[in-house]
């Protein structure tokens, strides 16, 4: 009971910034009302693809950390508990204009 008496300050103050964030929570869903509900209505397609994708989910997420070679390909080329790894993924506009949608192949 000692340890709830000297921390009753902080519970307090804890406690009183709960109830801002509520507020503010609150004020933010009441803001923006209809398009919240507009778009989770528009987000339902996506999750619900997630959910049929089911436990298979589990192990594309795992494909993918270690696209493209799969995820066995660390393990063939690790020494020790690590793999020091530089990626730049430039996904700009004149990047991608120049390397990927003015490509054309020959022939």
């Amino acid at each position: 009971m000692d340890v709830l008496i000297k921390k009753r300050p902080t519970l307090t103050t804890a406690l009183e910034k709960l109830g801002h964030f509520s507020d503010t929570a609150t004020g933010l869903v009441n803001d923006a009302g209809d398009d919240l509900v507009t778009d989770l209505k528009n987000l339902e397609p996506a999750l619900k693809a997630l959910v049929d994708v089911g436990p298979e989910l589990t192990a594309a997420l795992i494909f993918a950390t270690a696209f493209p070679y799969g995820p066995t390909f660390a393990d063939g080329i690790t020494r020790g508990d690590y793999i020091n790894l530089v990626a730049i993924f430039d996904l700009t506009y004149p990047r991608l204009k120049k390397t990927f949608i003015g490509w054309h192949p020959v022939g």
